[in-house]
């Protein structure tokens, strides 16, 4: 029923964008000025007007480009059919300008009053002169704030499903890592500069999700400092991720549609041992440990010459239960256009993911873990008159998931758990095998398993009303807002048990199945594991003017509303009440101010509501008459900022002491048990939101003619209240003890964009570098007395590792010098060796020091493409530097006991490399042992942990462009093929995993090869 009536809101949706046929000629309204690069010509004309036609490499006419003379300072805009006129003289300097085309620069040098034709050369990177900001669209010449940008031509270029995905290493600030890439759930974790996630805003409104086309976005923003995210409130503290969808713009209907097909395969897969090399380390693991031998000599030659498959089986699981590669389609198309009246954008979008997993198909049902995705959006914009302006955006999501009636996360514990000599797949006589201490199969839960599907349906409308009062005050407005969305996922049972069956040989050589489990049949149960509804409305009143040519005002005064409940929970509520304004002198200075008084109905009723100020200065400097005019440098501006920010992280009314049902106990002279009620964790009534003090510095410069741009910024924050449990707590209150705000970090790095673009001929090419460094320092914390300065944490970086110093593998000299060993340990050759700190001849907690990289983390990626006749070529590295990973566990560990009937874990290729007496000198692992060891096999050791550092050619693509002297013939407007790359090749020290995502127990990471074909009506 669920399904049926979210399937009734698609249609409702798509008839409604359906319903709009616009038609009428294009009027652009003002283009941005840019200012990218120069093209010096000289124009034969002499008169008091000077006239000409600006059109691009295809003969198109562009509207709204900005002519000037830069001699009298007089500007006027291109027309409709790109014809200007503007007053000149012999020797004047005309400048042409228009978004995203180099700039054209000419010199009048005599008498002839015919027009001239100019031809603008495009640039490959997008680079608009207004940026979307909280305090309305605004110059990027003065914005005092620290943001990054990027738009829609590079998101593209990325075949993903997440959104987030797209935006690793192309914006200066913004670390990702994706853990995993389970179809439909593979949304990368973010960190902004490298602190953490970003509040995510999809057209003005704060949403929890990513899940979006790349090719509906216009651009995606990322707000850092505290002037630029400050307006947000009590969720500003780590930044503001803002995505602008696609809107329709006045002109001829433009339909556009592509059809994609990918290739994934996993990054990386673990090796585990055959079973030949299992059960030989397993023998040797047991000799160390000083037992006896499990598997004899015969057993091991039937395990290597795979004599006996059903009594020494040798499954190689991994390459038996998953497929090589799975399927990657998408499908979209775009319909946009509008006159002076009307506006409109449609976009339809299916993804279909096949899963990793194989599947049985000889059943009348799927059991792998595909992914299905349907969305519908459509933006309309309307002139209710010349004053008033409304818009309707509507957004429709469809997502169908499938895994294993086992679930896949659970199939990726068992691969990993059970050795490849462990039970054969089936049996001689076609049953599923198993044994008893393991008491399953692989394949059988695979495909024996059943299915579980998960539908998730997502679904917005926003409306607002914009009303300009400039018969009240010219550049006054007021505009109201409103947003409904609701988000459900429901999960369908069809899971079902099944039978394995051990055989059993006897010495007689007659055969007998043990049974495990039954064949039962499927569940089917449906449950709602999660919903929510999301209620935000704002209204707000705004004022952009310049006054007298040298003073231009900003402003804008708003109070919001944004209610969050999720299933039955009380909704969480923020209110903001913001005023941000902006002020520029004659192009040189600017002054930005911005302060937001945000309550959160989280916090006790008297302490609901804080203020977060925040101030920018912008200065630039080389519009200054005394400042000298370098032929190399066209701009150079400074820009700061300071202001608070805050977090809120406290939960779910933790101010409230709360009661939940106990255990029981003992009532009357006989034991009698009786229910009860307990007090939950303790009440915090003086808990508050989370803050932090930002400061911002930086240098923005155009150099070359405008090829070059630069950005350099410094940011050191200061985060405090942040909320910890306290360290100096005993255990005598019974209970557990409450958070409380008494943290303080300090972070603070470089953001640098870098990137270059020129033509040479019919030649485009660009290069450029994103990058960002994060260090932290450990502040304040309510630390315990340490016993030693080495075991402190405070004055550290934030989240700094602690444990023991390993310092190689034990010698036959260590033992004899009676080297320190862990407590209670009798040390061995072949253990790791650790340092003793207090030099007291133990290792214990005292010995405790500071592990891993301490550092900054540096991270960013790197771009570079070219374009010729068509051809375009294109690349994104991507990479972290100064971090760690801990490979400890399954993902590291040998033979890890996993019951006490005698079920060990996997080993894998890197343990062939362990320490015997004929290798101690090369060996890079310790000796093996079976089970737990206390010295060899801890996590807090610094022997397992290992350089995260990596660099990836994250994106690359190749594309051709139809001639269009071809496409035309067709009736199209453009035509590209396209092959492009993903995650295809990692350069790393890490051997056999993932940098991003080294878990072997869980889903990989993929690597995607895509075709396809983009066209345009």
């Amino acid at each position: 029923m669920l399904r049926e009536r979210y399937h009734i809101y698609l249609l409702a949706c798509l008839v409604i964008a359906c319903s709009f046929t616009i038609a009428g000629r294009a009027n652009p309204g003002f283009l941005n000025k840019d200012n990218p690069g120069y093209n010096h010509h000289l124009i034969n004309n002499y008169a008091d007007t000077i006239r000409g036609v600006v059109k691009n490499e295809l003969g198109k006419a562009i509207a709204g480009a900005t002519v000037r003379n830069k001699n009298s300072g007089l500007t006027v805009l291109t027309g409709d059919d790109g014809d200007f006129a503007i007053a000149g003289n012999a020797g004047d300097n005309i400048e042409i300008t228009a978004e995203n085309y180099f700039i054209y620069q000419a010199a009048i040098f005599n008498n002839t009053t015919a027009a001239f034709n100019i031809v603008l050369t495009p640039k490959l990177i997008v680079d608009k002169e207004e940026i979307a900001m909280p305090v309305g669209a605004i110059n990027r010449n003065r914005i005092t704030g620290s943001y990054d940008i990027i738009y829609n031509n590079e998101l593209v270029k990325s075949p993903v499903v997440d959104i987030t995905n797209a935006l690793s290493g192309r914006l200066a600030g913004l670390y990702t890592l994706q853990i995993g890439s389970v179809p439909g759930a593979d949304k990368a974790t973010m960190y902004s500069r490298g602190i953490a996630g970003p509040l995510v805003v999809i057209d003005g409104v704060p949403r929890d999700y990513t899940v979006i086309n790349p090719n509906e976005i216009e651009s995606v923003t990322l707000l850092k400092d505290a002037l630029a995210a400050n307006t947000y409130g009590m969720r500003s503290s780590n930044g503001v991720l803002l995505i602008t969808t696609k809107k329709g713009v006045p002109g001829q209907r433009t339909i556009s549609a592509s059809a994609q097909y990918g290739i994934q395969k996993p990054t990386e897969l673990p090796k585990f041992l055959d079973a030949f090399n299992y059960a030989t380390l397993f023998n040797e693991a047991l000799q160390n440990d000083g037992l006896a031998p499990l598997y004899t000599a015969d057993d091991l030659q039937k395990y290597k010459t795979g004599s006996s498959p059903f009594t020494h089986p040798n499954v190689d699981w991994i390459n038996t239960v998953l497929n090589n590669s799975s399927r990657f389609t998408r499908y979209n198309v775009d319909v946009s256009g509008g006159n002076k009246t009307t506006r409109y954008y449609l976009g339809l979008d299916n993804v279909n993911q096949s899963g990793i997993f194989t599947r049985d198909k000889n059943l009348s049902y799927n059991t792998t873990n595909d992914y299905k995705q349907f969305s519908v959006r459509s933006n309309v914009e309307m002139n209710l008159s010349e004053s008033f302006r409304a818009y309707l955006n509507v957004f429709a999501l469809v997502r169908d998931g499938l895994e294993p009636g086992v679930t896949a996360s659970s199939l990726f514990s068992m691969i990993t758990n059970a050795p490849n000599n462990t039970y054969p797949i089936k049996n001689p006589n076609g049953s599923y095998a198993s044994v008893e201490k393991y008491g399953d199969n692989i394949m059988a839960a695979t495909v024996g398993s059943g299915y579980r599907k998960i539908y998730n349906r997502n679904l917005y409308a926003d409306v607002g009303l914009v009303k300009q009062l400039n018969k009240l005050l010219d550049g006054l407005y007021v505009s109201a807002n409103a947003s409904l969305n609701t988000d459900l996922t429901e999960t369908i049972n069809r899971s079902k048990t099944y039978a394995t069956y051990q055989m059993l040989v006897s010495p007689a050589n007659d055969t007998t199945y043990r049974q495990f489990g039954n064949n039962g049949v499927q569940s089917n149960s449906g449950a709602v594991p999660y919903q929510s509804r999301i209620a935000y409305w704002e209204v707000a009143a705004g004022y952009a003017k310049l006054l007298n040519k040298i003073h231009r005002v900003q402003a804008k005064l708003s109070v919001n509303n944004h209610a969050y409940s999720i299933d039955e929970l009380l909704p969480l509520r923020y209110i903001n009440y913001s005023l941000t304004a902006n002020y520029t002198y004659n192009n040189k200075y600017t002054v930005e101010a911005s302060a937001t008084a945000s309550t959160v109905n989280r916090f006790p009723t008297s302490k609901r509501t804080g203020l977060f100020p925040a101030i920018g200065l912008g200065w630039n400097i080389s519009n200054e008459s005394w400042f000298p005019q370098l032929s190399f440098l066209d701009q150079l501006r400074i820009k700061s900022s300071f202001g608070q920010t805050g977090l809120n992280t406290a939960g779910y009314f933790v101010y409230d002491q709360f009661y939940g049902s106990a255990t029981g106990y003992g009532f009357g002279t006989s034991y009698t048990a009786a229910g009860g009620v307990t007090q939950l964790a303790l009440a915090n009534p003086n808990i508050t939101w989370e803050k932090a003090s930002k400061f911002n510095i930086g240098i923005e410069s155009a150099l070359f003619g405008n090829k070059m741009n630069l950005s350099v910024e410094y940011f050191n924050d200061t985060y405090f209240d942040i909320l910890q449990t306290r360290g100096i707590s005993i255990g005598l209150i019974g209970n557990t003890y409450p958070l409380e705000n008494i943290g303080k970090n300090r972070y603070q790095g470089i953001d640098l964009g870098l990137q270059y673009q020129n033509k040479i001929g019919k030649l485009s090419y660009y290069a450029g570098i994103k990058m960002g460094t994060r260090d932290s320092k450990v502040l304040e914390m309510d630390e315990v007395n340490r016993k030693y300065a080495w075991m402190e944490r405070t004055g550290l970086p934030v989240g700094q590792r602690f444990g023991y110093k390993a310092l190689g593998l034990m010698t036959a000299k260590d033992i004899a010098d009676n080297v320190a060993t862990v407590e209670g340990y009798i040390a061995r050759e072949g253990d790791i060796k650790y340092q003793d700190m207090n030099g007291d001849g133990i290792i214990n907690r005292f010995d405790e020091v500071a592990i891993g990289t301490q550092k900054p983390l540096i991270y960013g990626g790197l771009q570079a493409g070219i374009e010729w006749k068509g051809i375009a070529f294109s690349f994104l590295l991507q990479g972290a530097q100064n971090r760690d990973v801990l490979i400890t566990g399954n993902d590291g560990w040998e033979f890890i006991e996993l019951s006490t009937e005698g079920a060990y874990s996997q080993a894998q290729q890197m343990h062939l490399d362990r320490w015997t007496p004929q290798t101690a000198a090369t060996a890079s692992y310790p000796r093996l042992s079976v089970g737990p060891n206390i010295n060899n096999k801890i996590s807090n050791s610094s022997y397992w942990l290992r350089s995260g550092n990596y660099l990836r050619l994250k994106n690359i693509e190749l594309a051709y462009s139809l001639p269009n002297t071809l496409i035309r013939k067709i009736g199209l407007s453009s035509a590209t093929f396209f092959v492009n790359g993903y995650n295809l090749v990692t350069f790393t020290k890490l051997k056999n995993l993932d940098p991003e995502n080294p878990y072997i127990s869980s889903y990989p990471n993929m690597k995607v090869t895509n075709f396809g074909l983009r066209i345009k009506l």
